[in-house]
């Protein structure tokens, strides 16, 4: 990219030297702002996956300064490559470099049933087989939100969902002659009907 005169570029004094000011320009506080004088300023260009993200204007000799490392689902930003430095003449790119990350599907509430958690590199199919949960008295009425195909951007908790059993009671008289049945769910208590006179 070809470098642009004086008379179009602004820059100001930071912790990290000269900086050239793009606008329209974010007022903070009190600033100075210097028109730059016999340099050229080019782009310092960072792209994420091929994608331009940010072009930084520079003076020639000064340090680039850096874009914060852009969020990306399931990644974690590690660096820009090359190393950011000094700007030189030709300008310079950057790519984003991003570790892919390691996220955990936990199965709970599952009743008698131990399922192990899922691991796996984020967007990485999920292939195992889930058995449905066991819970006495209980019958098992599916998960609380379905179980992803591939693995998602952040570690995830799967809850089983319940519906507790009932069961019926028969009260039979010594004769064998049925005195009351009764329909209780699964770890009520019942109490024993009048026995016939």
């Amino acid at each position: 990219p070809e470098g642009y005169k004086a008379e179009n570029a602004w820059s100001v004094e930071t912790e990290n030297g000269t900086v050239v000011v793009t606008f329209p320009y974010i007022v903070t506080g009190d600033t100075v702002l210097t028109a730059i004088d016999d340099s050229n300023v080019y782009n310092a260009d960072f792209y994420v996956d091929g994608e331009l993200y940010m072009s930084v204007p520079t003076i020639f000799g000064e340090d680039i300064v850096a874009p914060e490392g852009p969020a990306k689902e399931g990644h974690t930003f590690l660096m820009w490559e090359p190393e950011v430095g000094n700007m030189d003449e030709e300008g310079k790119s950057f790519d984003a470099v991003y570790d892919i990350n390691k996220t955990k599907i936990t199965f709970v509430d599952t009743g008698d049933t131990v399922i192990a958690p899922i691991e796996g590199d984020y967007n990485s199919p999920v292939t195992a087989t889930i058995p449905n949960p066991t819970k006495e008295g209980h019958t098992f009425a599916g998960w609380n939100t379905p179980i992803p195909t591939t693995m998602p951007a952040e570690d995830m908790i799967i809850s089983a969902l319940w519906t507790k059993n009932s069961y019926s009671i028969r009260f039979e008289n010594h004769d064998g002659s049925l005195i009351d049945v009764v329909t209780a769910p699964y770890g009520s208590n019942v109490e024993a009907p009048a026995l016939p006179v």
